[in-house]
């Protein structure tokens, strides 16, 4: 996998999160390895190289969410950014010619290591040819 294709996938990825539809929701979103404060969005992206035979060269992977809520407010809220992210990621056609497919999500409940916080993971597969 070239250094190249991998941080074209990545900046596709990412480049959602500093889009004038996100940024308008106001919800925090960092990555997974980034201390998350109160409610948002903690991500992750794993992907690998194929070769396909139709196609040629592709990088295939899934991008990880992780939303925290605060528990109060049951999973109404989960749902709302369930809703946001489901329309800004799944089946679409982002920059750089990463496409997404569908997305899966499941309740977690309260998080461990703040029982404050409602924790609901969300996921989409992607993948970019060339």
């Amino acid at each position: 996998m070239t250094n190249v294709a991998t941080r074209d996938v990545q900046s596709s990825l990412e480049e959602v999160f500093l889009s004038p539809t996100w940024q308008a929701t106001q919800i925090q979103a960092v990555p997974d390895d980034l201390p998350l404060y109160g409610e948002g969005v903690k991500y992750k992206i794993t992907m690998k190289s194929e070769n396909f035979y139709f196609s040629g060269y592709g990088i295939t992977g899934r991008l990880y969410i992780s939303i925290y809520t605060r528990s109060g407010r049951g999973p109404t809220r989960s749902n709302e950014i369930i809703d946001i992210l489901n329309d800004l990621f799944q089946g679409q056609m982002l920059t750089r010619d990463v496409q997404t497919g569908p997305s899966t999500v499941i309740d977690m409940g309260l998080d461990m290591d703040d029982p404050s916080l409602l924790r609901t993971d969300f996921s989409v597969v992607f993948s970019k040819f060339k």
